[in-house]
Order: C-alpha cells, then sequence, then structure tokens
C-alpha cells in the first residue's frame, strides 16, 4: 500500500513538472 501511494505521488510529480515545462515552452 505505502509504495502504491508513493509511486502515485511520483506520477503527479511528474504531471506537474510536465504542465508546467510546456507553459513555460509556450510563453
Amino acid at each position: 500500500m505505502p509504495c502504491r501511494w508513493a509511486d502515485d505521488k511520483k506520477l503527479l510529480a511528474l504531471e506537474q513538472t510536465m504542465i508546467v515545462f510546456t507553459s513555460h515552452k509556450k510563453n
């Protein structure tokens, strides 16, 4: 259970990074 949660958290962080990266690229 904790391992799964950590993976979800990592995935969420990656998603956030991608969103920030793409928005920066747009501007």
